[in-house]
């Protein structure tokens, strides 16, 4: 769920993040990624989204325009989920290592 609570948010085989309203059921917005979507997660503010999907790289992505703001490359396996942080300033990424990653942004 999008951290405001009036949207659904969904990550898709079809390389893409959608974001559905939970009081129509309608698709608000979708986001193409360069991945199958295996894992997500958004930033407290729902401001920006982490995903990943069976590549050996993972992205982050701005809610409001829909663009990549970052790529992590630095793997030479896949990565199959990617989790913030509590304080939501890193992402822990899982595949056949663990590794913490900076995400705050300017």
């Amino acid at each position: 769920f999008h951290p405001g609570g009036d949207l659904l948010v969904s990550g898709c085989s079809d390389d893409t993040i959608r974001f559905w309203s939970l009081a129509t059921g309608h698709e608000t917005q979708k986001i193409d990624t360069d991945v199958w979507i295996n894992s997500f997660d958004l930033d407290t503010d729902g401001k920006v989204v982490v995903c990943c999907g069976n590549r050996a790289f993972f992205e982050f992505w701005s809610v409001e325009t829909g663009k990549r703001i970052q790529r992590i490359n630095n793997f030479d396996r896949d990565v199959y989920i990617v989790k913030y942080t509590p304080d939501k300033k890193n992402v822990i990424s899982c595949g056949y290592d663990i590794n913490l990653w900076d995400a705050e942004f300017e």
